[in-house]
């Protein structure tokens, strides 16, 4: 009986410490939550590899998180996550669990899209109808 008491004495503790640190969360998440310029997080990702310059910088769902998107030397672009002080860098997927969508690889699929008219045709081989609807083009790396 006299456990069941301490459960809820420290339970009633527990409480009371959350409710008395959510009082002063809002001033530290506004201070802390501020989004990093575009400098800024080209000079926190320049310290990992200074060739990386980050292109755009937008929030994320996470509080305190910031999707950067990054330019490679191969043009290719690619989505870093920094927290705001830019002491941290995530590299990988950043999924909604309730929704069940990979977030990150749907930015990335928008980031990296080929306009079709933009492909050089100058020197294709082209099998078929020429003037078809729909076309298919195949890379090959002669390399």
């Amino acid at each position: 009986m006299l456990t069941r008491y301490r459960v809820l004495y420290i339970a009633a503790l527990a409480v009371v410490f959350i409710f008395s640190i959510t009082a002063f969360l809002p001033d530290a998440l506004a201070k802390q939550n501020k989004a990093p310029s575009i400098e800024e997080a080209s000079a926190a990702i320049g310290k990992l590899d200074p060739s990386l310059k980050a292109i755009s910088v937008s929030p994320t769902l996470m509080p305190d998180l910031w999707e950067i998107v990054v330019q490679l030397k191969t043009k290719q672009k690619v989505i870093l996550y920094l927290n705001s002080a830019g002491t941290l860098v995530i590299q990988g997927s950043l999924i909604d669990i309730i929704n069940r969508i990979d977030l990150t690889k749907a930015r990335m699929e928008n980031l990296n899209r080929v306009d079709f008219a933009s492909i050089p045709v100058d020197n294709d081989l082209v099998l078929g109808n020429p003037s078809a609807k729909k076309k298919v083009v195949v890379f090959d790396d002669p390399d």
